[in-house]
């Protein structure tokens, strides 16, 4: 394969950080793109910027209408097959657009959306995290279009997208000021099937004057169109996301609380206490509690707000724990003997490696991580006496 690309690139007053994002669309080691910059009414030094890159870039000017109104005048103009969105504050890492057009090639279906993880930087470019999404998921949701969208795991950066979709679902809503990407992918990613790449293509930078920070109702917007989706999901995509309905609404919910979106949530929580639990809710119980051995005793290494989250976890499925293990579990229970034989779940991420030779050294062989054990979850039915006495 090698469809030509473009890179669109939507700016308005990116003087700051307009020239990284630019090298790094040109440096792509694919080579068959082309770099799209679309100035939307700046008033700053981004004309300049942008005219000293010759016809190294394809360059459009306008009026000030919002980022949609630039990506889609970018859209407009762009001759490739594909589309990639680059805001004008991030980057790409080098073979971005390479390692996703080799993934696409070993796929059956060319036109499948794309995407990756990144990793973020603050303002003097500094990386202070990475993000995988198989950290907290599992790899075939991954694949699944709508459970990325109600995850809110798919970065606009990450993505190639074939020029196919904009043709059959339109461009993106110019009235939408910060959620027009995920309007857009609710109506893309519907029954399809996506290529997700385990590795950061990426480069995403916080800093204050970015959209989510200055468009004052940004939360409310999200809140309202993580509702909406809500309401056009059919019960054939909950079942497919999460095996049943009940498991859907609870999930969601949890997620959606913790995401700052109360009105979503409010929503799931009442559908969740309208659902009946699944038929086959005991018998997935059972095959956790054997998954787990809670005849010798469960764990927790780690007190803090991820220990409380399993905890609290695991009791809404019927399971209790013997205790905690923890530097400051002075106020928490501990386990009434040593760890040999007890299933113990490793809450902290970092220093997994470490860890895991101490618990070998207590001669302990039952061990599970937070993510593993927050992924197998999501697929399991709480009791619903239970989850009510945490919602309600």
């Amino acid at each position: 394969m090698n469809p030509l690309v473009s890179i669109v690139i939507p700016v308005y007053n990116g003087a700051n950080y307009l020239r990284h994002a630019i090298d790094s669309a040109l440096a792509q080691s694919y080579e068959n793109c082309e770099v799209i910059v679309v100035n939307d009414g700046s008033t700053d030094a981004t004309d300049e910027i942008c005219q000293s890159y010759g016809d190294r870039i394809r360059y459009f000017s306008k009026a000030n209408g919002g980022v949609a109104t630039a990506v889609n005048l970018g859209i407009e103009n762009m001759r490739g097959e594909y589309f990639s969105w680059l805001s004008h504050d991030d980057m790409y890492y080098l073979d971005k657009v390479e390692s996703e057009i080799a993934a696409l090639s070993r796929m059956a279906d060319k036109t499948m959306p794309v995407f990756g993880n990144f990793d973020c930087i603050d303002v003097p470019g500094k990386r202070f995290y990475g993000f995988s999404e198989l950290n907290s998921h599992a790899q075939h949701n991954l694949s699944s279009g709508v459970y990325a969208l109600f995850y809110e795991l798919v970065n606009a950066n990450t993505m190639l997208l074939h020029k196919m979709e904009f043709e059959r679902f339109g461009m993106f809503d110019i009235d939408l000021k910060s959620t027009q990407d995920y309007a857009l992918w609710f109506k893309v990613f519907r029954n399809r099937e996506l290529c997700y790449m385990n590795r950061p293509v990426a480069i995403t930078r916080f800093h204050p004057m970015q959209g989510t920070n200055t468009i004052s109702n940004h939360d409310i917007a999200r809140d309202d169109l993580h509702l909406n989706f809500g309401h056009h999901l059919t019960e054939f995509e909950m079942i497919e996301m999460f095996g049943s309905k009940y498991n859907f609404h609870y999930n969601v919910y949890q997620y959606h609380s913790k995401a700052r979106m109360p009105k979503s949530a409010k929503w799931h929580k009442d559908e969740l206490k309208k659902t009946a639990e699944p038929d086959d809710a005991g018998e997935l119980r059972d095959r956790l509690k054997n998954v787990l051995s809670t005849d010798k005793g469960i764990v927790l290494l780690g007190a803090g707000n991820r220990g409380r989250e399993i905890n609290n976890e695991l009791y809404a499925r019927g399971i209790d724990i013997e205790g905690y293990v923890d530097n400051y579990s002075y106020e928490y229970s501990k386990p009434s003997s040593g760890l040999r034989d007890k299933m113990v779940i490793i809450t902290p991420e970092d220093k997994e490696g470490e860890i895991r030779s101490q618990l070998i050294g207590l001669e302990c062989s039952h061990w599970m991580t937070y993510s593993q054990l927050m992924r197998a979850l999501r697929q399991i039915p709480p009791i619903k006496k239970h989850v009510l006495e945490f919602i309600d």
